[in-house]
């Protein structure tokens, strides 16, 4: 299991300052990377169908959040 890496940050928002945790990703995985994976595991569907529906639910979330 990776390390989690993060840095602190000054916290503008609070008296007296405190700091908040800013995450840094490491080895992420694209749409595409995961829309094939996706499709090793389910051979009935294509590969492009599993990343329009990875990228319209991600769209929803965004959209409704």
């Amino acid at each position: 299991m990776a390390p989690i890496h993060y840095r602190p940050e000054p916290n503008p928002l609070t008296t007296p300052s405190s700091y908040k945790l800013h995450f840094i990703p490491q080895d992420i995985n694209g749409y595409d990377e995961v829309a094939a994976a996706v499709a090793l595991k389910n051979p009935n569907w294509p590969e492009d169908m599993v990343k329009a529906v990875l990228m319209a639910g991600n769209a929803e979330v965004h959209r409704a959040y």
